[in-house]
């Protein structure tokens, strides 16, 4: 009877045991499965981050890979430019010191399809005058002395392959044209009456009608239709003025925006970017106006813009993210100006665009 009872007490108390021993390695084990959870889910998160990170990082440095390069060509071509303005005004300089012309090198004769006067056709550098209905002494000299400008121009071109031409346009309408091809040397003699358009009213010269002579140096058109190439055009223009401080005209470098839409095209095929996925670079002015965009893709930021109506130089491209009807876009406007570089995330119609830009130094252009 004794034993029996001790047996029974021996099997409630490994029972009682059991049941405290199972009670404390539930919840202990309970709390341990969730902290795995935790730090699985954890883990994850920061491995998100992360991940996240290390896009955005190479998406910013991107940015400012193109960014960079593109400043320095745009810088080089504006120094070119700034260059023959200098040539420019020591060749005005002279003739107003009335030195160093003796002879007309060659003669103008009048298209009768333009009313334009113009050299010969086999000249390297075109010479063509609008600015009256006969060519005066004074313009015969004008023109002669600006012939020291040809090997100028066409070094230009040479050091800018990527310019459809170098150009001159005088106060008093001489246009001396140097163009990268036979197509583009033909139109330029094809040019309209200056009773339908004065080349004198297109962007390149107009940028600078105020004429302030405290300026010096190149700078950009905005986007604009041009008058021979079949695009749309920007133009590093700069002012020329002689010693008397008389403005006496612009000279030009001519960069298509066709060049700088297949250029950023081909900068982004990159193994970064995933099969179902896409990436495109737009470059914005100081004011946030397009100078260059992939036309194709500026659907997706519901952006139109009707060019058919644009005939010449003096038809101007205002386009920039505020022309959008979707608001998140136009907010990118404020959020690139004034920042040296930004970041921001736009959902649009189920799709997820990240934004990234930075400011190019020399010129304060936005990629």
């Amino acid at each position: 009877m004794l034993n029996r009872l001790k047996n029974k007490i021996s099997y409630q108390l490994v029972a009682i045991l059991s049941l405290l021993f199972f009670s404390l390695l539930l919840p202990i084990s309970f709390f341990a499965w969730i902290a795995v959870v935790d730090f699985g889910e954890y883990a994850i998160s920061v491995n998100q981050e992360y991940i996240k990170g290390q896009a955005y990082n190479y998406l910013i440095s991107h940015t400012r890979e193109q960014s960079s390069r593109y400043d320095n060509f745009f810088e080089k071509v504006r120094v070119t430019a700034s260059v023959m303005a200098a040539e420019a005004t020591q060749i005005y300089n002279g003739l107003l010191d009335k030195r160093g012309i003796e002879s007309f090198p060659f003669v103008l004769w009048k298209n009768p399809r333009n009313n334009i006067f113009q050299g010969p056709e086999d000249q390297e550098v075109i010479t063509l005058y609008w600015g009256s209905s006969q060519v005066e002494e004074e313009i015969f000299s004008e023109v002669a002395a600006l012939t020291k400008m040809d090997p100028l121009l066409i070094t230009a071109k040479q050091e800018v392959p990527e310019c459809v031409a170098t150009h001159m346009i005088t106060a008093s309408g001489i246009g001396r044209y140097y163009p990268d091809n036979d197509k583009l040397r033909e139109l330029v003699f094809e040019l309209p009456d200056p009773q339908e358009f004065d080349l004198r009213d297109g962007a390149p010269f107009t940028i600078f009608k105020d004429r302030n002579y405290s300026f010096s140096g190149a700078k950009w058109t905005p986007v604009y239709k041009d008058d021979v190439h079949a695009g749309l055009m920007v133009t590093a223009s700069a002012p020329i003025y002689d010693k008397s401080a008389s403005f006496k005209g612009i000279v030009g470098i001519d960069v298509p925006l066709g060049f700088l839409n297949r250029d950023a095209s081909l900068q982004n095929r990159s193994e970064y970017f995933l099969d179902d996925g896409f990436a495109f670079n737009v470059i914005l002015d100081q004011n946030g106006h397009f100078v260059s965009f992939p036309k194709e893709l500026l659907g997706h930021f519901a952006l139109e813009t009707n060019m058919d109506t644009f005939k010449d130089s003096s038809d101007i491209l205002n386009f920039s993210f505020l022309s959008s009807s979707i608001s998140e876009v136009r907010n990118l406007h404020q959020s690139i100006l004034g920042r040296a570089s930004s970041i921001a995330t736009v959902e649009m119609n189920d799709q997820i665009f990240i934004v990234t830009s930075y400011r190019m130094k020399h010129i304060g252009w936005y990629m």
